[in-house]
């Protein structure tokens, strides 16, 4: 028992337990291919409509942001959504066959940002909020049939954002994010040169998603005493909300010993460690020590394993932590107790995976 304590005692100096600055959000890319709007709108002289013809699509960043709800439910919010035009827009007020339009309207670098209330996630990913919007740039011109032109610097005008039911998911699969979100924006441009108020309407969708790699493993093993090199391996999908298992197992150890699940979030390392290779960047933080078990005494083999369920983990874990934050990556490694090697203890090879919703 000192010679197990003296070795626990040496790993947890290495194995601190500290963690970085927490983070609170989380971003995920607009996908332009896949957020596209209808354009249209309205003015004194007629109505708008979209003279490119096909629909408007956007572009920009999304953040996400975790929140503590009652009873430890999790809680979203749309920190930040920032989507400006992939191209300037054009409308033409809507005329007679044959009669020449009265008016042109532009709009060029139109960027609006848009943030949200707390919600919750439903069934299927179904998330239900209320939205507000800014817009952060962009001028309109106005451009009569005889030539007058009337601009407007849209940069600090509010912007009416209508969110639909939409949803939050963990993307196509694997680990991953994405928000589909139905949103509606009216802007209302004013009264240009005291007669020509209009107002202009997008209709559309913004999908955002950011997909992680598959876990991999990587790194060597150290042999136990028995000639066996502990393996590692996981099964399932690494998720923030714990809505499914993410199992990560050992084999191949000694049985009837103990063992302990340690991990990184700082990248992977080979660092030359009690007779073995530490894969993972410190500071590390240790899960909680368990039995190897195995085939019974007086039988010494390599039939011992150990199991974790990194999401069930996971959810004991504050929300404010950045293990909690989808995106975070992860390196983590078993530790087994061999008396018999002369460090007394043996490290598996090295998994990395990163975190999903």
């Amino acid at each position: 028992m000192k010679c197990l304590t003296s070795a626990l005692l040496s790993i947890a100096a290495t194995l601190t337990g500290l963690a970085a600055p927490a983070r609170a959000q989380f971003d995920c890319p607009v996908i332009p291919s896949e957020s596209h709007f209808a354009l249209d709108g309205q003015s004194i002289l007629g109505p708008l409509v979209n003279s490119l013809g096909a629909p408007v699509q956007m572009q920009g960043e999304c953040g996400l942001e975790l929140l503590a709800g009652a009873n430890g439910q999790v809680l979203f919010r749309v920190g930040v959504l920032e989507v400006l035009t992939v191209d300037d827009l054009r409308l033409e007020v809507l005329c007679l066959p044959l009669v020449q339009t009265p008016a042109a309207v532009d709009i060029e670098d139109l960027r609006i940002f848009v943030d949200s209330n707390a919600f919750a996630r439903g069934p299927g990913g179904q998330v239900d909020l209320q939205t507000f919007g800014t817009i952060l740039g962009g001028e309109l011109t106005l451009t009569l049939l005889g030539g007058q032109v009337f601009q407007q610097d849209l940069a600090g005008t509010h912007v009416q954002v209508t969110a639909r039911t939409g949803w939050l998911t963990s993307g196509n699969a694997g680990a991953g994010v994405q928000l589909d979100l139905p949103l509606e924006f009216e802007l209302a441009c004013g009264d240009l040169g005291l007669l020509y108020g209009l107002g202009v309407h997008l209709d559309g969708r913004v999908l955002a998603r950011r997909q992680y790699p598959d876990a991999a493993t990587y790194c060597t093993a150290s042999p136990n005493s028995l000639g066996c090199s502990a393996a590692i391996s996981s099964a399932g999908v690494p998720s923030t909300t714990a809505g499914q298992s993410f199992v990560i197992r050992g084999d191949q150890l000694r049985n009837n010993k103990v063992g302990l699940l340690f991990f990184g979030v700082n990248g992977r390392a080979t660092i030359p460690f009690h007779g073995g290779t530490l894969c993972a960047a410190p500071p590390l933080t240790r899960t909680p020590l368990r039995s190897t078990g195995g085939d019974a005494a007086p039988a010494v083999n390599c039939s011992g394993e150990l199991a974790l369920d990194f999401n069930d983990w996971l959810w004991d874990q504050p929300l404010t932590s950045e293990f909690r934050l989808p995106g975070t990556q992860f390196q983590c490694q078993w530790w087994s107790r061999d008396p018999n090697v002369a460090s007394t203890t043996v490290f598996s090879n090295a998994l990395e995976f990163t975190l999903g919703l």
